[in-house]
């Protein structure tokens, strides 16, 4: 089995996490000789050939399986290494194993080829189906090359509908049954919008002074209610600012009857001690007579 490096696990905008493989598959020849600017097609694969694949696959096995698979085409003079940019396991794990910038020979139809990404199902879908986890991913990574790609969803194709016959050179789905069954029923499903979800957006950063503002926000409402609260204290402030007005003019009313009250008052008091003089001293002298 071959050694399984450490590949990178990225995650695309609509959701789909996968490996990046193709660093380390064998292949051969330059990348940069066979340019592809914008991938104007998706086609659909199958693996036609039996190497024993299972949904218990591990990683390692499934790293292996391409290994191989990269080596087999190989011993073709036209293909370069792995034909398909995109492999997807029964599990729904997914590789990233041909740069889409590059076109390789993955569907007898060298004009397609040229501006065409190949996806293929690791399994073969007219004796295996498909499950729900590769239905899942390839959605997911169609969906990527449609929203951020632009491919058109009519160019999403099946290896058969695109299919050459080298020999009169016209199309013709008989050349192959690729993708298989299952596979051709999730192309055209796909076609249909059976598939669709809406593209996945980026959490944007949590704002820094959010704490601030909501703290902000609230002492502006505490300030609010602060100020109709002072407007409702300052008319009782106004009310009791006139009572007090009141309370003054009445004291100072009372305090003028008081002063004329003791003036009376001591009046009376100097009278009533001249009488008591006079009366003391008339008995007096009427005592000495007798």
């Amino acid at each position: 089995m071959a050694d399984v490096p450490k590949m990178d696990m990225k995650t695309l905008p609509t959701g789909l996490t996968y490996y990046v493989a193709y660093p380390y598959l064998p292949r051969r020849g330059n990348p940069n000789d066979r340019p592809m600017k914008v991938p104007e097609y998706a086609i659909g694969h199958h693996w036609g050939t039996q190497m024993n694949i299972t949904a218990q696959d591990t990683v390692p096995e499934q790293y292996d399986i391409l290994v191989r698979t990269a080596k087999l085409h190989l011993t073709k003079d036209y293909a370069r290494g792995i034909q398909y940019h995109w492999v997807i396991f029964i599990d729904g794990t997914t590789y990233y194993t041909r740069e889409d910038h590059e076109w390789e020979n993955h569907c007898s139809n060298g004009t397609i080829n040229k501006k065409s990404i190949g996806i293929s199902f690791c399994c073969n879908t007219s004796t295996q189906g498909l499950t729900d986890a590769q239905k899942k991913s390839a959605s997911r990574l169609i969906q990527y090359y449609e929203q951020y790609k632009k491919t058109p969803r009519p160019n999403v194709r099946g290896h058969t509908e695109v299919a050459i016959n080298l020999k009169t050179g016209k199309l013709d789905p008989k050349q192959t049954s690729c993708p298989g069954t299952a596979g051709m029923k999730f192309i055209k499903d796909y076609r249909l919008g059976v598939y669709d979800k809406p593209v996945s957006q980026p959490t944007p950063p949590a704002d820094p002074c959010a704490t601030v503002k909501a703290e902000l926000s609230a002492l502006s409402t505490q300030n609010e209610d602060l100020k109709a609260e002072l407007v409702v204290k300052s008319s009782e402030l106004g009310a009791l600012q006139v009572k007090l007005n009141d309370n003054d003019v009445i004291c100072d009313a009372l305090s003028h009857d008081l002063i004329g009250a003791q003036a009376e008052l001591s009046k009376w008091n100097k009278k009533t001690w001249a009488q008591l003089i006079a009366e003391g001293l008339k008995k007096i002298f009427n005592q000495i007579k007798k």
